[in-house]
């Protein structure tokens, strides 16, 4: 088990990577796919932002980080609907 966090966010973030263009690659470009990657994204920014910036040792400034990527978020999730 691999117990500095670097590494350990970096495998995550090449995981969720790989998902992300799984499911662009093999999946039927619809809604639900979207709003899978979107929410991929949104793991993959919510993990840099804990562990290479280290927010996750500053939970005020968590919290604000995790308050604009949700907002983010919603604006793409919204953006995506209307157009």
């Amino acid at each position: 088990m691999i117990r500095d966090p670097l590494p350990r966010a970096w495998a995550l973030l090449i995981g969720l990577s790989l998902l992300s263009a799984a499911l662009a690659d093999w999946s039927d470009p619809g809604r639900l796919t979207s709003i899978l990657i979107l929410g991929l994204g949104l793991a993959k920014a919510r993990t840099i932002l804990a562990t290479y910036l280290r927010l996750a040792g500053a939970p005020f400034w968590m919290r604000g980080a995790d308050w604009v990527l949700a907002l983010v978020e919603v604006l793409f999730l919204g953006l995506y609907i209307v157009v």
